[in-house]
């Protein structure tokens, strides 16, 4: 009776698709990262700014600085994740009311929305934290940018 109620233990090859997936993409992220931190670490953002704002202004573009960009991408990938937990939790939905009366997948069902809220509950922290830094980036660098008053 006792080895009845032991958890399961999943190897790799017994593991559900969604969590090999899930895995997998954690995975990738994290070697993502760790990978290219000693290449950014090394970017000089002085320099970089520079010549981006030349080859901008040789284009006829309006330039931008590197932190403004970087708030833009991180808002981006957040927006994107947010997306990825709402068709979560919309699956799940979709779960329990398949779920015909099974218990089990009703509480699988259950489980999955619960983790969908929470998860798109700390994206919309982490968008607000995003935004709330990139407008705290943005408003010094707009009161520098002052018009020479003219001399009479």
């Amino acid at each position: 009776m006792a080895a009845q109620n032991a958890p399961k233990i999943y190897n790799y090859n017994t593991m559900p698709n969604n969590i090999k997936f899930l895995f997998a993409f954690i995975l990738l992220l994290f070697f993502i990262i760790t990978l290219t931190s000693p290449a950014l670490a090394a970017l000089k953002f002085e320099n970089a700014q520079s010549n981006i704002t030349t080859t901008a202004g040789q284009a006829g573009l309006q330039t931008t600085d590197i932190p403004t960009i970087a708030a833009l991408v991180i808002q981006a990938l957040l927006g994107f994740v947010g997306m990825i937990f709402f068709i979560l939790f919309i699956y799940g939905g979709f779960q329990w009311m398949t779920a015909a009366g099974n218990e089990e997948k009703i509480r699988k069902a259950k489980k999955l929305i619960v983790n969908a809220v929470i998860g798109l509950a700390i994206i919309t922290l982490a968008y607000a934290i995003t935004y709330f830094i990139s407008q705290a980036i943005e408003a010094p660098a707009e009161e520098t940018q002052t018009t020479p008053t003219p001399t009479p």
